[in-house]
């Protein structure tokens, strides 16, 4: 019996801690980060992801020639996984597809965050970004 009672306490903790990691997560990501580094270079034009805390996120890119992309959704961050679902859709034909993007967290603190999205379609590569905090 004392077996069972040790054995159901550690799960039940095991579970607690498992499941406040992905909290951690969350709650370390909200904020606004600078793109600083693409596979290691500089990156070229100005990022900014935001992530809120009601797991809604916007990305703001301006390229080097100033034109501007916005792309919004929500996310959810779990277990080192950041899982991201566009508000916009595609239409391939006559069919409307969702687009969701996956990347895995290498690094988060307080002020920095490094990522890997991919491999990419098409690629065996994936692209590394790090990132700077400029806003909680």
């Amino acid at each position: 019996m004392k077996l069972k009672c040790t054995l159901a306490a550690a799960v039940l903790l095991g579970l607690v801690v498992f499941s406040s990691a992905g909290t951690d997560t969350a709650k370390k990501l909200v904020g606004v980060w600078e793109l600083t580094k693409t596979t290691g270079k500089p990156a070229k034009g100005k990022s900014l992801i935001e992530f809120t805390a009601d797991g809604k996120f916007i990305n703001d890119e301006t390229s080097e020639k100033s034109n501007k992309i916005r792309q919004e959704g929500t996310y959810t961050a779990k277990e080192g996984v950041v899982t991201m679902l566009l508000d916009k859709k595609i239409k391939i034909v006559d069919k409307e597809l969702a687009i969701t993007i996956t990347i895995k967290i290498k690094k988060l603190t307080e002020t920095e965050l490094h990522v890997e999205l991919g491999p990419l379609t098409g690629s065996k590569d994936s692209v590394f970004m790090e990132h700077k905090r400029v806003k909680k």
